[in-house]
């Protein structure tokens, strides 16, 4: 058994998206998070730059690994201070760009997005965003066989189950954090012109061979997290 390709999941997760209906009474809860992403924009736009992951995928996943706090690693949210020591630890390999800790949050986080492979991805649709949502925080919950929290928490898609620390499961324990496919559905019903994909990476989508696009379906990434089937821990709250 394999941990699963984008071919394979796209199919699923048009129908969860199609299908998503976010929890009423939390609009406080969402806007605040919404806020939170978009406050940082100009930083993701900083990352975008050099590493072509679009600003609102990587502010969405801020937000899950570290509450939108540049002070943090996107890896997990572990503090810059020294290197990460929860999983994947010991990120980013060298030492910091000044010659002196912290590291900066930026070239933490493009450490972060080279380490997964994401500086490779072409076609970024919104079914490419929940693929690498998924493979960002490992593929435990689909070993389950449930819906990733990580991305439906907060909706019809997801009532229980989540990872308490790395790799540690529990079936009743109920995901706190607004996932990352919600956040995304509400923002783009909030703003109808959000610009999920910058047009320099939709231009350069556009221009890719279609052979190549075709590769890309059928990778998987963060494979390793398969071999022990487990999800990274968050444990962060949007519950107010």
């Amino acid at each position: 058994m394999a941990a699963p390709s984008f071919a394979v999941m796209a199919p699923r997760y048009q129908r969860l998206w199609d299908n998503l209906h976010i929890k009423a009474g939390y609009d406080r809860m969402f806007d605040a998070a919404a806020k939170n992403v978009l406050d940082g924009m100009p930083r993701y736009n900083e990352v975008y730059d050099v590493v072509g992951v679009p600003p609102v995928w990587t502010g969405l996943t801020h937000k899950m690994e570290g509450n939108c706090n540049f002070r943090t690693h996107l890896h997990n949210g572990d503090p810059l201070t020294g290197k990460t020591y929860h999983v994947p630890k010991g990120r980013p390999p060298g030492p910091p760009r000044s010659g002196r800790l912290p590291y900066t949050w930026e070239e933490s986080a493009e450490d972060a997005l080279r380490f997964q492979g994401y500086d490779k991805v072409r076609d970024w649709t919104i079914l490419r965003f929940l693929y690498l949502w998924e493979a960002y925080n490992g593929w435990g919950y689909y070993y389950h066989g449930i819906n990733s929290p990580y991305l439906w928490s907060f909706s019809n898609n997801y009532t229980a189950g989540r990872y308490v620390s790395d790799g540690v499961w529990s079936s009743t324990s109920v995901s706190k954090q607004i996932g990352t496919a919600c956040l995304l559905k509400w923002m783009m019903s909030v703003d109808k012109n959000l610009e999920l994909v910058p047009r320099a990476v939709a231009e350069a989508d556009a221009a890719v061979d279609p052979k190549q696009i075709a590769m890309l379906d059928g990778m998987v990434f963060n494979a390793e997290s398969w071999t022990s089937p487990s999800a990274r821990c968050c444990d962060l709250t949007d519950v107010a």
